[in-house]
């Protein structure tokens, strides 16, 4: 079993990394609570997600996925590179209309493949360092030049540690270590920010 496919999240857990209401992931993965899931299927809500901000019906996306997994002949198709290369005609075959580059693109660049499926999401972009990949921190979001973990940051932070003796004990730069606290508050924690 690969590392994508061994469940290193919980449903609430998804829910709040991609920014979805609560139970968006349980409803397009049709699972209970207690049920894990796959950094492969975090990726797949994530790109649900994009359909849905466009207003498309958990229905229509499901018959997307379905038809993608008959013409690529591969299971969860939102998170293989053929999808990105190749879905745009079926998906422009079920919806006629849909912003492709202006929304599922932005989602793309952000996203990190290997051997024709996803390996890595950069969830604040590349430029912000953090990034979530099976392989790294046990699919823990971790700040990407040095590989630390960061909830490992925001545990130091809360014990009371100075943002500039966090980044001098691991090596990274106050700026590393304010852009994961910020992740860590806003999108770990569920706290609500009026920029989001």
């Amino acid at each position: 079993m690969l590392m994508r496919d061994i469940p290193l999240y919980t449903l609430s857990e998804v829910d709040r990394l991609v920014g979805v209401m609560p139970g968006t992931a349980s409803r397009w993965l049709r699972r209970s609570r207690t049920d894990g899931v796959s950094f492969e299927e975090l990726i797949e809500v994530l790109i649900v997600s994009v359909f849905r901000k466009q207003g498309l019906s958990y229905r229509d996306i499901r018959s997307i996925n379905s038809e993608c997994e008959k013409t690529f002949r591969i299971s969860c198709p939102f998170t293989s590179w053929v999808f990105r290369t190749c879905g745009e005609q079926i998906l422009m075959e079920i919806k006629r209309e849909f912003p492709w580059k202006n929304t599922l693109e932005s989602t793309f660049v952000r996203l990190d493949y290997d051997e024709g499926r996803v390996s890595a999401w950069w969830p604040l972009g590349r430029s912000a360092g953090i990034r979530i990949a099976p392989e790294w921190g046990f699919g823990r979001p971790v700040i990407a030049r040095r590989g630390i973990r960061t909830d490992i940051l925001q545990e130091r932070r809360e014990a009371g540690d100075s943002i500039a003796d966090i980044a001098g004990d691991y090596g990274l730069t106050p700026a590393e270590v304010e852009t994961a606290l910020h992740f860590e508050t806003y999108y770990m924690k569920g706290v609500t920010d009026s920029r989001h």
